[in-house]
């Protein structure tokens, strides 16, 4: 198949994603038996399925086996528990496989023809049930590539030794708070061709990993108009982590890292970027041929690092003891894990001080501003129905962020209103600015300009 024949198709399937996906594959964090559903209702006449084994808890682990051509590439997600998008993309793959083969019949034959390609789905199942990076031993499966005390560790590892793929797709989740060093922009998708060694060795497979990286940025940024912010991590030798050890044992390992989408809550930009990832590499890894240029296009990439937060309050004055200071606050919202799918998200400050090198998603000027304390509604409320027929408006025109509810067992439970939600027995004091809920005042005027609730600034209009 021609270049631009593909280019042609892959513009045609980017615009029709939406119908192209998994309707059912709608949730952030799908669930195991998600995923084990999925992969075990796949048409057994276009897929192999193989159980793997099973994880520290006993739950199974699947490959999904498709096409019989010459390159192979193994593909893995979820190794860390609580870093799921991939895991989406691929779901979605094997959808758009399976339900596509008429209209896009000669892109799926040609992939079918032209590669041999093995997805492991969740390789961590029991951390993604509890949501956590590490497994049910609290091991981090990507240091675990030499001694494999892991089950999970031990079934990539044989895996790959029984496949011996040209290529390695090593798909993962990173810290919402990396930004691009050069732009200071927020990372969307992060790459890095993994050394092989200490000295960071240029050695065959990894520049056929270099050069998959450039052709997947630039059919993306082809796809995105090169609006996609793209970052790179730094390629010291880490000897405990597969994609290390698979680089050095002569497969071209990519890693792929989704990073943030402001507004974007359940990633599905995200989901797609990875989707597309998947089906490039499948699509374009036969006309790879690594060139001098390659090195200079991924050594331009910029180097990311961890300088984002999520609300920036620049220059404000806070008053602790009877001393006034100004400094700038800087907030980050934590997931916290209900199980079942569910979580909420808490915010504290972070950090104090000067954090003019650093920026937020959200950033207010709090110059001639003072910090205070918000206010609590004045009577408890019963249910939580009463609390949602309340003008916010007027609330937070009157300073209050805090509302105790009668029928809260919880001690503090975060929820999608703009305010805080408190049990009658809670004794959160807000002057400890924990969580992060205050007002932003003129100084001169004592005007609300800003009342900041868990973490989340909401304008004030007198």
């Amino acid at each position: 198949m021609r270049k631009d024949t593909k280019d042609a198709f892959l513009k045609s399937i980017y615009n029709d994603f939406h119908h192209l996906q998994d309707p059912e594959n709608n949730l952030r964090f799908p669930s195991y038996d998600f995923v084990k559903s999925k992969i075990l209702n796949l048409d057994e006449n276009l897929f192999s399925i193989e159980k793997l084994g099973r994880s520290v808890e006993k739950r199974e682990i699947y490959g999904v086996k498709f096409g019989n051509g010459p390159i192979k590439i193994m593909a893995w997600t979820q190794m860390h528990g609580d870093e799921p998008t991939a895991t989406r993309a691929v779901i979605d793959f094997f959808y758009f496989i399976q339900n596509n083969r008429n209209k896009y019949k000669e892109v799926i034959d040609f992939i079918e023809s032209t590669c041999s390609l093995l997805i492991i789905p969740m390789v961590n199942p029991d951390g993604a049930a509890h949501h956590t990076r590490e497994n049910a031993w609290d091991i981090d499966l990507n240091r675990d590539a030499l001694r494999l005390t892991a089950p999970e560790s031990q079934i990539l590892k044989k895996v790959f030794d029984n496949f011996q793929p040209k290529y390695s797709l090593n798909m993962h989740n990173q810290s919402k708070y990396y930004g691009c060093e050069d732009t200071l922009k927020h990372v969307e998708l992060s790459f890095l061709a993994t050394a092989p060694d200490k000295n960071r060795t240029l050695t065959l497979s990894r520049k056929r990993a270099i050069s998959l990286i450039n052709m997947i940025i630039n059919e993306i940024n082809s796809l995105e108009n090169n609006e996609i912010p793209i970052g790179k991590y730094d390629d010291k030798f880490e000897p405990r982590a597969f994609g290390d050890n698979f680089q050095a044992k002569d497969s071209g390992l990519v890693l792929i890292e989704s990073g943030f989408v402001p507004g974007d809550e359940n990633e599905e930009k995200l989901r797609k970027l990875n989707f597309l990832s998947l089906l490039i590499s499948c699509l374009f890894t036969n006309e790879i041929s690594y060139s001098e240029e390659d090195l200079l296009n991924y050594n331009k990439l910029s180097s990311i690092s961890e300088f984002y937060f999520d609300l920036i309050i620049r220059k404000a004055t806070l008053n602790i003891g009877n001393d006034n200071f100004i400094a700038d606050i800087g907030i980050k919202r934590e997931m916290v894990w209900q199980g079942n799918s569910k979580y909420y998200y808490f915010g504290f400050i972070s950090e104090l001080g000067d954090l003019s090198t650093s920026k937020g998603f959200v950033e207010i000027d709090a110059t001639d501003c003072i910090i205070k304390p918000v206010n609590t509604y004045g009577k408890s409320i019963s249910d939580i129905e009463d609390v949602q027929k309340l003008n916010f408006k007027d609330l937070h025109k009157k300073g209050i962020g805090n509302i105790k509810l009668e029928t809260l067992s919880l001690n503090r439970e975060s929820t999608s209103l703009p305010v805080n939600i408190l049990p009658l027995y809670d004794d959160w004091s807000p002057e400890k600015l924990s969580p992060a809920t205050f007002l932003i005042q003129k100084i001169d005027t004592d005007e609300t300009k800003y009342i900041v609730v868990n973490g989340v600034s909401f304008p004030v209009t007198l």
